[in-house]
């Protein structure tokens, strides 16, 4: 919401004639980067501490690579809504935010 509220091309952000970018710091990203990456590295300690301590131990790797294959699986999936993250979807991406900011 912060880069189309600073736009000088409103809702268009990404197709500014003249390359002309809005005024938003990268460091706005910092948050979010921070807790997925704490909760990647907490997920994937407590699964893998789990599924190593509690699969029988002819078949620990298979079940360490099944539980993996999620994070893969979930990796797929999030790609396919790639597409839906255009200029002018954005705003529609992220609801919460752009409502709470309207009623502000």
């Amino acid at each position: 919401h912060v880069i189309y509220a600073r736009s000088p091309c409103g809702h268009s952000a990404g197709k500014c004639p003249g390359a002309r970018v809005a005024p938003v710091s990268v460091w706005w990203q910092t948050g979010a980067y921070l807790l997925v990456a704490a909760s990647e590295i907490l997920a994937s300690v407590t699964g893998l501490e789990y599924a190593f301590s509690n699969a029988p131990p002819g078949i620990r790797s298979i079940v360490t690579a099944l539980f993996q294959s999620t994070s893969a699986l979930g990796s797929v999936v999030a790609g396919a809504f790639i597409a839906l993250a255009s200029d002018p979807l954005l705003v529609w991406n992220w609801p919460f935010s752009t409502t709470a900011k309207k009623r502000a």
